[in-house]
């Protein structure tokens, strides 16, 4: 059958008019199933996406160290506050630890607690039975302890108000200028200047034993301030581990010597006129011993940022300029008078403090202070 002329162009048209509406429905694609090594390759690009973020970040935060003390970013802070359990509203889930060397065994508070009450005890204890026995408050010792029951009273109430000797509070355990700092200042000062007294008074008492109160009240003082400097060298451990423990053994093993030394010179060299004093090597030891007490526990509790720095240059400062003017000149002194050969000690001491010196110039000037190094040097746990 022959086909008109209108059918014959209409069939091309319904052609195309089926082909867009063919065009225009979804296509729905259906896919195989992920493999287990495509799940794998996936997780490794993930990773290696993971590493490459974090090695930049690292390289950031080197390079704004070589530039100066690193500068607090948001992921940084992020990881800080993780770190301590400390929520975005500043309230912490864990209670801070603030013993060096208790671990987490003991809180600041506890520890402080304990440090008054065994002040108080051999303190109070040992004057008021010298006071009574003697029947005399002309006593230089009883007028000490007067100024120093003010900061044991003190203390006991700032600690009671949750306010710590190294500064910090309860309710902020990273504040360094609370008043529990200055009450413990007044405390330990006059006890430090009550040792002071008592070693030189044995010192003008020629080569006799000294009274058993004045050697236990000593003994006392130094314990007292060995427990005070635990305070602000545990913030120091947390910020800057290596420079704390180094050099908080080093410093208290220079100290204890150059007493021993004292000690040893009282009763070898000492007469009975005019006790140690007589001799030179006498008068420089006892002096050096009381500058490197005042020097070395004085500043770290005056100087609210002693020990809170990651790089720790006030810090390096301060035990360098203490060894400049403490052991050198002992070492020079003892040199020049020949003191080494009065006792064994006194030349393990010189060799000791030599060694300190030439490692406080090492160390102090040129690493920490002149190259700048100790910002490198994080904390560890």
């Amino acid at each position: 059958a022959l086909m008109t002329e209108p059918q014959a162009d209409a069939e091309p048209q319904q052609e195309e008019q089926q082909q867009q509406e063919e065009e225009a429905e979804p296509k729905v694609v259906v896919q195989d199933p992920p493999t287990e090594q495509a799940e794998a390759e996936a997780e490794n690009d993930e990773k290696n996406e993971e590493a490459d973020a974090a090695e930049t970040e690292t390289l950031q935060i080197s390079a704004a160290g070589q530039m100066g003390d690193l500068a607090p970013t948001q992921s940084t802070a992020t990881a800080e506050k993780s770190a301590a359990q400390i929520n975005d509203d500043g309230s912490s889930t864990a209670p801070i630890k603030r013993a060096f060397l208790c671990g987490d065994f003991i809180t600041e508070g506890q520890n402080t607690a304990m440090w008054l009450v065994f002040t108080a005890l051999y303190w109070t204890a040992l004057i008021w039975i010298q006071v009574l026995s003697e029947k005399s408050f002309a006593n230089a010792g009883f007028i000490v302890w007067c100024i120093g029951a003010i900061g044991l009273f003190g203390s006991s109430y700032t600690l009671y108000e949750g306010k710590y000797p190294s500064g910090a509070t309860k309710d902020d355990p990273y504040q360094t200028n609370g008043i529990g700092r200055w009450t413990a200042f007044i405390l330990t000062g006059t006890v430090i200047v009550d040792f002071c007294i008592l070693a030189f008074v044995g010192m003008l008492q020629g080569t006799s034993s000294l009274p058993a109160l004045d050697v236990m009240r000593g003994g006392g003082h130094f314990i007292h301030i060995f427990w005070t400097s635990l305070f602000y060298y545990n913030k120091f451990m947390k910020s800057n581990p290596d420079i704390a423990t180094s050099a908080f053994f080093l410093e208290w093993f220079d100290m204890a010597m150059s007493t021993a030394v004292v000690f040893v010179l009282h009763s070898k060299e000492g007469s009975e006129e005019g006790g140690c004093f007589d001799q030179a090597i006498c008068i420089v030891y006892f002096t050096f011993v009381v500058l490197e007490l005042f020097g070395w526990i004085f500043p770290m509790m005056l100087i609210e940022t002693w020990g809170t720095e990651k790089n720790g240059r006030v810090v390096s400062t301060h035990l360098f300029f203490l060894d400049l003017t403490t052991d050198i000149m002992v070492m020079l002194a003892v040199l020049i008078e020949g003191s080494y050969t009065v006792s064994g000690l006194i030349m393990f001491d010189v060799i000791w403090k030599t060694l300190s010196v030439i490692r406080s110039f090492s160390y102090y000037l040129v690493y920490q202070i002149w190259l700048n190094k100790g910002q490198k040097v994080f904390k560890r746990s």
